[in-house]
């Protein structure tokens, strides 16, 4: 059950927002998160139904985040096939811009400065999209060390290249690799763009390198960018990424995880632009955002399944009416 290990990440966190003296009624209500689950469970198929739950709705709660994340794919697959119909032959590609890293306690006003970065990009003349999504994304870099010598500061896939590549040269041992959360944090960009079917012709297609000169002096920064652009070919995929957390669960569960999420605060952390606010507006994300409820829910009919939480894992309480 996917909501136990998200459960107990959420007490983790809960457990290191106590300890700050600012957020001591936020973590008393984060370890009462999910605490009691009520679903339906609908009597031909057997399928089972959410229908009740008390959510803390904190952007510190891996469980909320997992929430949050799951409701906007909801609203946004929901219109996508409307979008679909009346632009059938348009193109998608998917652009991530970043900026280097930073120390945790510049996180927020970084963000802010991303924000307006993504502005000057987007009231260009030559950027192409006619509607898109677009998220922010934080991720944690790893102080790397392997059988005590130092490798350098990774990402998830520098970690996973190296353990790969120790593993073909036969000198990996598990016991010998360590790697350790620093204080610097990778606030980037994600985003989702549809563009007209002539963005292919030589006269109109931006290359890797344009993207890159045009987010550099939209950035207004001194150093090269790493820019990715790439072609969708699989749309699906393609709305699961840019509608995923904007902290990685098991980066929430220190003390520095927490004090990253709570420079989130507030912070639009997915956005709409162009066409697609005809097919799932700014308006609905932000209301789940801020609420976890779209707002148009509907109560399912079944025969109620009572979960609550027990120490580590949630316990099946009571199946059918009370007499």
């Amino acid at each position: 059950m996917k909501l136990n290990y998200l459960k107990t990440l959420s007490l983790q966190a809960a457990e290191q927002l106590q300890h700050i003296s600012s957020e001591e009624f936020h973590a008393r209500r984060q370890s009462r998160c999910a605490n009691y689950l009520r679903y339906a469970i609908e009597r031909d198929t057997l399928l089972m139904y959410l229908n009740q739950a008390n959510f803390c709705q904190l952007k510190t709660c891996p469980v909320c985040s997992w929430l949050r994340s799951t409701k906007w794919r909801i609203r946004i697959f929901r219109g996508l096939p409307l979008l679909l119909s009346e632009y059938p032959d348009y193109p998608f590609i998917f652009l991530t811009l970043t900026l280097r890293n930073c120390h945790f306690s510049e996180l927020r006003s970084v963000i802010r400065e991303l924000e307006k970065s993504w502005n000057r990009l987007a009231g260009r003349v030559s950027f192409p999209a006619l509607g898109y999504l677009k998220s922010l994304e934080v991720t944690r870099p790893y102080d790397c060390f392997y059988a005590g010598h130092y490798l350098g500061r990774f990402g998830t896939k520098l970690i996973k290249y190296w353990q790969r590549e120790l593993k073909k040269r036969g000198v990996w041992q598990s016991s010998l690799w360590n790697e350790r959360f620093c204080e610097q944090v990778h606030p980037h960009i994600h985003c989702l763009m549809m563009v007209h079917p002539s963005y292919w012709d030589s006269s109109n297609y931006l290359h890797q390198s344009d993207w890159t000169s045009l987010w550099k002096s939209a950035a207004q920064l001194n150093y090269q960018p790493v820019v990715d652009v790439r072609h969708v070919k699989q749309l699906d995929s393609a709305v699961l990424e840019v509608s995923k957390y904007c902290v990685k669960s098991s980066d929430m569960v220190d003390r520095l995880g927490c004090l990253i999420n709570r420079s989130l605060y507030r912070l639009r952390l997915l956005s709409v632009g162009g066409v697609f606010n005809s097919y799932f507006s700014q308006a609905s994300l932000d209301k789940i955002d801020t609420t976890l409820s779209s707002g148009d829910e509907l109560y399912q009919n079944g025969v109620p399944c009572i979960y609550e939480w027990d120490t580590d894992r949630y316990i099946l309480t009571r199946v059918g009416y009370i007499q």
